[in-house]
C-alpha cells in the first residue's frame, strides 16, 4: 500500500440517518482522523495460583518472626533486668525491635544480589533457615547481649522481600502483575496479626496455662520459649513448602534447566535411532562443515550481550523511585510506631504515664 490517506468521495461526506433522525455531517477532517486499525483487546495472562500460593505461605514466616515479640519484649527486657528504671525499659525494647530492620537494611541488598548468581530457591530457603534458628535463640536468650545478637542474626538473614518481589515479577507479566504483588504484601499484614496473637498468648505458659504447662520446668526457666518456637516452627514448615513446591525463576537457571533437558532427550533419541550394525547411507553421520572458508563472519552467530541494569544511585536520583520509597517509609513508620508505641504504652507503670497492663 503506496498511501494510507484518500480523499473521500460523496458518499463520506453524507449525513448519516439513523433511526432517530438525522445525525451531524461527517467531514473529511473526521475521515482522516478515523484509525485504519481497530483496537486489539489485550487477553489477560491467568495467574499462576499455586506458585502465588506458594509464596505468600513463604513470605507469611518474616513477619510472624519480626512481630512475635512485640507483646512480651518490654517484660523479657525487665525480668533479665536490664535496667531497673521502669522508665528506661522501653529504650532497651526499642533497641531490641529495631535491631532486626536495621541489620535487615544493610543486608537485604547483598541477599537479592546473591539470588541474582545462585538462584531464587536456594536464598528463599537460606533466609527461612537462618529465621527460624535466630527465632529459637532469642527464646532461649538469658541476657541482653543474646537478645540483641539473635534479634541481628535474624534481620540480616531475612532477605525474603527482595526475592519475593522478583519472584513474583518474573512469574506474572504486565497484564497480571496489579494483582500479583497485592497478595505478598497482604500476607505480611496478616503475619503481622498472627505474631502478637502467638507472642501474647504464650508468652508465659506455665503461668497461663498451669494445667497443661505448669509441669514444665524449663518453660518456667524460660518463659519465652514457646512462642520463639512456634514462630520457628512455622518458618521450617515454610521452607519444606519452599523445597518441594517452589520452583527455579531466575532466566539464566530456567534455560541451564531447559538446555539439559534438551540435552538429556536428544541423547535418549540418539541412543534409541542408534544402529550398531553396518551404517547405510542414510544413517551415516553428516561431516560437519568448514565455516573458516566460506562462510562470512556476520552469518556466524554470537551469543547476545546482556545490557547493564540501572544502578542503585541511578534508581535512587530517578523522582518517581523516590516518591514510591518515601511515600512508602513514612507509612511504614507511622505503623509500626503506632505498633510499638502502644505497646509500651499498655505495659508502663501509671506512675509514669502508663495504662499499667502487664
Amino acid at each position: 500500500m503506496s498511501a494510507v490517506s484518500r480523499t473521500p468521495s460523496e458518499d463520506d461526506i453524507r449525513t448519516a440517518v439513523g433511526a432517530g433522525g438525522i445525525s451531524s455531517p461527517v467531514t473529511p477532517e473526521d475521515i482522516e482522523q478515523q484509525p485504519l486499525l481497530a483496537k486489539v483487546k489485550v487477553q489477560k495472562t491467568p495467574l499462576p495460583v499455586f506458585q502465588l500460593a506458594v509464596l505468600c505461605m513463604v513470605r507469611l514466616a518474616e513477619p510472624i518472626a519480626y512481630t512475635q515479640i512485640f507483646p512480651y519484649v518490654n517484660s523479657m527486657v525487665e525480668d533479665l533486668h536490664v535496667t531497673d528504671n521502669p522508665a528506661e525499659v522501653g529504650f532497651y525494647s526499642g533497641l531490641v525491635d529495631s535491631l532486626f530492620a536495621v541489620a535487615q537494611l544493610f543486608t537485604i541488598f547483598q541477599w537479592g544480589r546473591l539470588s541474582d548468581r545462585i538462584g531464587r530457591r536456594p536464598v528463599i530457603m537460606y533466609g527461612l533457615l537462618g529465621v527460624a534458628c535466630a527465632s529459637l535463640c532469642f527464646g532461649l536468650s538469658k541476657s541482653f547481649y543474646q537478645m540483641l545478637i539473635s534479634r541481628a542474626m535474624a534481620g540480616a538473614l531475612s532477605g525474603n522481600a527482595a526475592v519475593v518481589s522478583s519472584i513474583i515479577g518474573e512469574i506474572t507479566d504486565k497484564t497480571n502483575q496489579a494483582q500479583a504483588f497485592p497478595l505478598a504484601g497482604a500476607f505480611w499484614y496478616i503475619g503481622q496479626i498472627l505474631g502478637p496473637l502467638i507472642g501474647g498468648m504464650l508468652s508465659h505458659p506455665a503461668e497461663r496455662y498451669p494445667g497443661i504447662f505448669g509441669n514444665y520446668d524449663f518453660l518456667k526457666d524460660r518463659p519465652y520459649f514457646l512462642p520463639s518456637f512456634i514462630s520457628s516452627l512455622f518458618t521450617c514448615f515454610s521452607i519444606i513448602i519452599a523445597y518441594f513446591f517452589l520452583e527455579e525463576t531466575l532466566p539464566s537457571k530456567v534455560l541451564e534447566t531447559k538446555l539439559k533437558a534438551a540435552a538429556k532427550a536428544e541423547l535418549v533419541r540418539s541412543r534409541s535411532t542408534c544402529s550398531y550394525g553396518t551404517l547405510t547411507p542414510s544413517k551415516t553421520p553428516a561431516r560437519p562443515r568448514d565455516l573458516s572458508g566460506d562462510t562470512p563472519p556476520s552469518c556466524v552467530e554470537t551469543p547476545a550481550t546482556k545490557a547493564p541494569g540501572p544502578s542503585t544511585l541511578s534508581l535512587l536520583l530517578d523522582q518517581r523511585v523516590r516518591n514510591v520509597l518515601i511515600a512508602g517509609f513514612l507509612l511504614t513508620f507511622v505503623c509500626l510506631c503506632w505498633e510499638t508505641t502502644f505497646i509500651l504504652w499498655a505495659y508502663t507503670p501509671m506512675s509514669l504515664g502508663g495504662l499499667d497492663r502487664k
